[in-house]
């Protein structure tokens, strides 16, 4: 039978999270408001979500949401019967597999814009063996209040 679940997360950040999906090459929608989900029989089952990745781009019948929590943090919502049986599109990453490498994609790409947020500079981004990232961040340089009494 098929029905929707859920899975904690805490990915907070919306901008990292859509970054992370559409690095997966995933087509998504992001809305201000939650919308409903289209499950498996058409229905949404009172599911709802402001991130979704629609059903028609996945070529499964039930759409893929994060819905946002009141503790500030993105629920996945799925259909499991069909994450069983699929792979994401144009990629050997199976849906099961999702909840895996999402969240390191994640810390990527947030970890990388709080940098550029404090004027640093990222200048590497290394893959490692564990799915992990190594970044190498150049800190901003910081004038010396002894140099600016000089100009």
């Amino acid at each position: 039978m098929s029905h929707f679940s859920s899975i904690k997360t805490r990915l907070n950040d919306a901008d990292a999270l859509v970054a992370a999906l559409r690095e997966l090459g995933l087509q998504l929608v992001v809305h201000a408001e939650a919308q409903p989900l289209q499950g498996y029989y058409g229905g949404s089952e009172g599911q709802s979500a402001e991130i979704i990745i629609p059903a028609a781009g996945l070529g499964t019948q039930a759409d893929i949401g994060f819905a946002r929590q009141g503790d500030g943090t993105f629920q996945l919502i799925w259909d499991l019967y069909e994450a069983e049986r699929r792979y994401l599109p144009n990629s050997s990453l199976s849906f099961t597999q999702l909840p895996e490498r999402l969240p390191a994609l994640y810390a990527r790409h947030l970890a990388i814009a709080v940098a550029h947020r404090k004027g640093h500079t990222v200048t590497a981004v290394e893959a490692r063996a564990d799915g992990g990232y190594t970044l190498r961040i150049q800190p901003r340089t910081v004038q010396s209040t002894t140099d600016k009494r000089r100009r």
